[in-house]
C-alpha cells in the first residue's frame, strides 16, 4: 500500500485554512494521526483519523480536507484488516475528490490505488483494473513500474489480456535496462511470473513455460532458501506441464521447490466449501475449472482470493471468486498450520451440482418434527455438520470440542448441550462412552420436559453408522413409545423402526431389515407421509435384492413416487465399497513425499455405481486428481429399486486425504 507522507504539510495547511474554529487543535490532532500512520501503527492511525473526521464541519468533510482524512483512515483500516469499513471510506473519498475543481492530484491518485487494491483483493477484477487506470490518469507516471500500472496489469489478465500483456512487457523491458541488483532481479522474477500467468490463460502452455523458466532461473540465483514467493512461483510453474499432460515433469517442478514436502503444515480440506452451481442453474459449465490462491484468516474465513488460472478466462472468474469467499475452515484445525501456508494456499476448484438436490432424509424429517424446540440450535447443528459425507475422526473431535466449550461455560443443560450429547452417543467408537453420552442425553431431555416420543425422535437425527450397533436401545425406545399417547407417537415409532432397519442393512441382515421396515407400515401413518415413503422405498430395494421383484414393484407403487422422482426422498446412500486404500497412493507421490486433499462429487445410479465423477476441490492442484477420479469410479453403494432405470438418484460428496510418511 502506498504511504502518503509528502502531502502532510500541504494537508496541514489546508486544515488550518479551512477550520475557523480550533484550527490549531485540528492541526495538532492531524499531526498526531499522521505520525501514527507513518509509523504503520494502523489501529491508532485509524482511530485518530476517525476522531478527527467526526469533528470536521460539514463543509470541511465534503471538501479536500475530508477526502484526505477519509482516504488515510481507509488506508490504515486496510492494513489493519478492516477491509469492509475501509472500502466505504475510500469510495466516499473518491467521490469527493472527483467533485473538486482541482481533482485532488496525487492524493486522489493514491486514494484510487488503495481503493483498487481492495477491489483486487475482493476479486472484483474489472473494477480494480479500471480504478488503477483512473489513478494513472489522475497522476501520470513516467515509469512502467508504477503501482497503478502494475495493479492494472494484474487485474486485467482475465478480461483484457492484450492490455495486461502490454503493461507487463513494458515493465520487463524497463527493468532489463536497469542495473543488475538483487532488488531488480527479484522485481524481474515477479514480472516474468506475471507474464507467464498471462500466457497460461491466453496463450499456449509452451509460451507460459518459457516465462516461468526465466523466472525460475532468476529465483534459483538469488538463494537456496525456499520462501513463500518461491513456493508460489514453483507451484505455478508446474501448471503448464499438467495442462499438457506432462504430469511427471510437473511433479518434479513441485518437488524441486520443496513445496510438496511441507503438506503436514497445510490446512485440511475446508469444513464449508463454497462453489458455484453448475449449468443450467448457473453459468459455469461442468468442465470449467479455476486455480485460486487463497489467503486464510485466523478465524478460518477467506481473507483474499486471487485467480491464477481460468479454463474460460473472462467468463467465470466472478462466479468462482464470489462463491469461494463463503469457504471456511474450523479455526481449531488451523492452530498447527503455519502462516506460510495460510497466507497462500493454491487450490483447484470446479462447479457443484450438490446444492440443487432436495433429498429429504430420515434425519431431516425427524428434526423437522421437533423443530420448534430447536430454533436456537439450527445454526449449531450446521456448524457441527460441515456437509461432509464421510464421518471421520475430525468430526468426533469437533463434537468433543463443542461439548468442552459448553461444559466450560456451564451451559450443557441446554438444547445445544442436548443435541451435542446425542451426536456424540451416535458417533463415539467406544461403547461405554457412547452409552454414557446416551444416558446423559436422556436425563437432560427428561429434565427439559421432553415426551417419550420427542426423546425417541432425537435418535433419528444422525444417519451415520459405525463400529457397533444400538439395536437393543432402539427396541427399548420402541417399547417405551408404544405406551405413550402423545401426538408424535406414530411418527416416533416409524422413525425408530426405520433407524433399526437401516442398522440391519449396515450389518447386511436384509431379512431383519425387511421386518423392521414392514413394521412402519403398521403405525397408522398416512400413505403420503415421509416415513411411509421411506419405508416403502427401502422395502422395494431390499425385495429386489432378494429377487422378490413383484413385491418390489408393489412397494415402489405404494410409495407414490415414480421412477424419475427417485431423488426426492430416501435414506442416505449406504457405502458398500470405498474404492480406495493405502495401496492406491501413487508410488511417485510417495517417493516425492507429497500430501494433499481432494473432494470428488458424483451422482449415484440405482445400481449403486458412481455416475459422472468430477473433482470439485483439489490441493495441490492437479496432483491427486487422476487417483481420485479412478477411486470414485470404483466406489459402490447399496442398489435401490427404480423399475429398470439407471438414472442418478442421489448425489455424494467424498473427501480424500493423502498423507505421505515422508
Amino acid at each position: 500500500m502506498m504511504r502518503r507522507t509528502a502531502q502532510a504539510a500541504a494537508l496541514a495547511g489546508a486544515i488550518l485554512l479551512a477550520a475557523p474554529i480550533s484550527a490549531q487543535s485540528l492541526q495538532d490532532r492531524f499531526d498526531t494521526a499522521q505520525t501514527a500512520y507513518e509509523a504503520e501503527n494502523w489501529a491508532d492511525a485509524a482511530k485518530l483519523f476517525g476522531a478527527l473526521l467526526d469533528d470536521l464541519s460539514e463543509t470541511q468533510r465534503g471538501g479536500a480536507v475530508g477526502a484526505a482524512v477519509l482516504s488515510r483512515r481507509g488506508d490504515a483500516l486496510v492494513n489493519f484488516g478492516q477491509r469492509a469499513q475501509a472500502l466505504g471510506d475510500l469510495e466516499e473519498a473518491a467521490r469527493i475528490f472527483e467533485g473538486l475543481p482541482e481533482g485532488g492530484g496525487s492524493e486522489a491518485a493514491a486514494n484510487s490505488i488503495a481503493l483498487a487494491s481492495i477491489y483486487e483483493m475482493n476479486g472484483n477484477l474489472p473494477i480494480a483494473a479500471a480504478t488503477y487506470a483512473h489513478a494513472e490518469e489522475i497522476d501520470p507516471s513516467s515509469t512502467a513500474l508504477s503501482p497503478a500500472k502494475m495493479g492494472e496489469a494484474r487485474s486485467s489478465i482475465f478480461h483484457r489480456p492484450d492490455r495486461a500483456r502490454a503493461l507487463a512487457e513494458a515493465a520487463i523491458a524497463e527493468v532489463q535496462g536497469m542495473e543488475h541488483t538483487k532488488e531488480n532481479e527479484e522485481l524481474l522474477t515477479a514480472l516474468f511470473t506475471l507474464r507467464g500467468r498471462i500466457a497460461l490463460n491466453h496463450e499456449a502452455p509452451a509460451v507460459a513455460d518459457d516465462y516461468y523458466d526465466k523466472a525460475l532461473a532468476l529465483a534459483g540465483r538469488r538463494s537456496r532458501k525456499i520462501d513463500i514467493y518461491d513456493a508460489r512461483l514453483r507451484a505455478e510453474a508446474s501448471y503448464p506441464d499438467f495442462l499438457r499432460g506432462r504430469r511427471y515433469d510437473a511433479l518434479l517442478v513441485l518437488e524441486s521447490s520443496g513445496a510438496g514436502r511441507m503438506m503436514e503444515e497445510t490446512p485440511p480440506a475446508p469444513d464449508r466449501l463454497g462453489l458455484p452451481q453448475c449449468a443450467p442453474l448457473g453459468i459455469v459449465r461442468p468442465e470449467d475449472s479455476m486455480i485460486l490462491d487463497l489467503g486464510i484468516a485466523e478465524d478460518g474465513t477467506i481473507a483474499s482470493v486471487t485467480p491464477i488460472y481460468s479454463s474460460r478466462p473472462g467468463a467465470i472468474e466472478a462466479e468462482f471468486i464470489s462463491e469461494m469467499r463463503k469457504t471456511a475452515w474450523n479455526s481449531a484445525n488451523l492452530k498447527n498450520v503455519s502462516r506460510f501456508f495460510r497466507a497462500s494456499m493454491r487450490v483447484q476448484v470446479s462447479c457443484t451440482n450438490k446444492n440443487d438436490r432436495q433429498l429429504r432424509t430420515m434425519g431431516d424429517h425427524a428434526f423437522s418434527l421437533v423443530n420448534s424446540k430447536f430454533e436456537e440450535v439450527g445454526q449449531f447443528r450446521h456448524i457441527l455438520y460441515p456437509g461432509d459425507d464421510e464421518l471421520d475422526q475430525s468430526f468426533r473431535v469437533r463434537l468433543r470440542g463443542a461439548l468442552a466449550k459448553l461444559e466450560a461455560a456451564d451451559a450443557v443443560d441446554s438444547l445445544s448441550g442436548l443435541i451435542t450429547l446425542v451426536e456424540l452417543a451416535n458417533v463415539e467408537t467406544d461403547r461405554e462412552a457412547a452409552q454414557a453420552f446416551q444416558a446423559r442425553a436422556d436425563a437432560l431431555a427428561r429434565s427439559l420436559g421432553w415426551s417419550a416420543s420427542e426423546r425417541a425422535l432425537l435418535w433419528a437425527f444422525p444417519e451415520h453408522f459405525e463400529h457397533f450397533t444400538m439395536r437393543d436401545e432402539y427396541l427399548a425406545r420402541i417399547a417405551d413409545v408404544e405406551k405413550s399417547t402423545d401426538p408424535l407417537r406414530a411418527e416416533a415409532l416409524a422413525l425408530l423402526y426405520i433407524r433399526a432397519g437401516r442398522e440391519r442393512e449396515f450389518e447386511d441382515d436384509k431379512r431383519t431389515a425387511l421386518s423392521d421396515y414392514a413394521s412402519v407400515l403398521k403405525t397408522g401413518l398416512p400413505e403420503s407421509s415421509l416415513s411411509m415413503q421411506l419405508a416403502n422405498l427401502r422395502l422395494a430395494s431390499l425385495s429386489a435384492e432378494l429377487k422378490r421383484f413383484e413385491d418390489a414393484e408393489n412397494y415402489l407403487t405404494n410409495s407414490g413416487l415414480t421412477p424419475d422422482q427417485c431423488s426426492l426422498v430416501d435414506l442416505r446412500p449406504l457405502v458398500e465399497r470405498k474404492g480406495i486404500s493405502s495401496g492406491n497412493y501413487p508410488d511417485i507421490l510417495i517417493r516425492l513425499g507429497m500430501s494433499g486433499q481432494v473432494v470428488s462429487e458424483f451422482d449415484i445410479g440405482s445400481d449403486g455405481k458412481a455416475i459422472t465423477p468430477r473433482i470439485t476441490y483439489s490441493f495441490p492442484p492437479f496432483v491427486f486428481n487422476k487417483t481420485v477420479s479412478a477411486a470414485a469410479r470404483r466406489m459402490r453403494f447399496a442398489p435401490i429399486y427404480r423399475q429398470g432405470t439407471q438414472i442418478g438418484c442421489q448425489d455424494w460428496r467424498q473427501r480424500y486425504k493423502f498423507e505421505s510418511a515422508d
